[in-house]
């Protein structure tokens, strides 16, 4: 039983790992999981989720790699966002 416990906190810690607060708002920090459309889950830090569509499950990164969902010329690595098509180029 008492295995069973510390394996459940140490389960609920490690998913809090990937979590950080900032002014209030909680936010996934760079390297963890996200999904691109879900204000629930911005990554912290200005950084971005890097995936290749909206809804879709990437990871917080700096930027946004080539052919992967972009909304503006910052969140992409190549500075280059294709609006009509929401990708980075």
């Amino acid at each position: 039983m008492k295995f069973v416990c510390m394996l459940v906190l140490c389960m609920v810690a490690l998913s809090n790992a990937m979590y950080d607060y900032i002014d209030g708002q909680k936010c996934i920090r760079e390297g963890y999981e996200c999904k691109t459309g879900y204000e629930t889950t911005r990554c912290c830090n200005k950084k971005v989720c890097d995936a290749k569509s909206s809804l879709a499950v990437g990871r917080c990164a700096p930027c946004v790699s080539n052919g992967n969902r972009c909304y503006g010329p910052d969140d992409c690595c190549s500075r280059d966002c294709d609006r009509s098509i929401l990708r980075c180029r």
